[in-house]
Order: C-alpha cells, then sequence, then structure tokens
C-alpha cells in the first residue's frame, strides 16, 4: 500500500490491510516533528456490519423497592393534589 520511501530510500513504513479496497488516499508526507521516518497518511473506510448501536433506557425493576416506593406514595393526598 505504501509505494514511496518512508525512511531514506527505503520502504519502512507500511500500512496493512485485510481489506484492500477499505484502504484509499496512501500518501507519504514529510517528517513529523524530528523523526527520521516520513509521515503516512491515508484514509480508511468503515466496513459496518449488522444494525447500528442504538443507545436506549433500561429499566431495571428487579431491583426497585416496592414497598419503599408504596410507604412514599401512601403518604401523598392525593384527592389535594389532583384538585
Amino acid at each position: 500500500m505504501v509505494g514511496l520511501p518512508t525512511r531514506e530510500d527505503n520502504v519502512l513504513d507500511l500500512v496493512i490491510t485485510s481489506h484492500l479496497l477499505l484502504m484509499s488516499q496512501v500518501n507519504v508526507a514529510q517528517p513529523f516533528a524530528n523523526s527520521d521516518h516520513f509521515l503516512v497518511d491515508f484514509t480508511a473506510e468503515q466496513m459496518f456490519e449488522g444494525k447500528p448501536y442504538t443507545r436506549r433506557k433500561v429499566c431495571l425493576w428487579d431491583g426497585a423497592d416496592f414497598d419503599a416506593m408504596w410507604m412514599y406514595l401512601s403518604q401523598i393526598d392525593w384527592n389535594v393534589l389532583c384538585r
């Protein structure tokens, strides 16, 4: 995938993939900071299989303290509150 030298006259830095079509725009640029290797820049496409992850709220009713909720709710004067 890297067709130009990345250190002096040698190709030492590689981009390895099992899906060649997912990699594109492989470029060799100037070294980063004080590195003696050239920078290898590339675009990788994401291969997505299955349904996208959807965040959802899950109520864990098994862990609820129904007795405490009943005690709390029974202390409310619902006739006054719902007028």
